[in-house]
């Protein structure tokens, strides 16, 4: 879920909250002022999220 109390995208900003289980949630943001990923900073995050995701259940 994408979440927070202002939209901040237009700025490359982006929170994103993931339930990794029924006890745990964990939250990523990314503030992305350039580079490719500037414009669409949700992107960004969820790459990042999917990629912790993942490495957690193969360990």
């Amino acid at each position: 879920m994408f979440a927070a109390d202002f939209d901040g995208r237009p700025k490359g900003i982006c929170v994103l909250w993931v339930g990794a289980s029924e006890n745990l949630v964990m939250q990523w943001g990314t503030d992305l002022s350039e580079g490719p990923d500037a414009t669409d900073p949700c992107s960004a995050a969820k790459r990042i999220a999917t990629t912790v995701v993942g490495n957690l259940r193969t360990t």
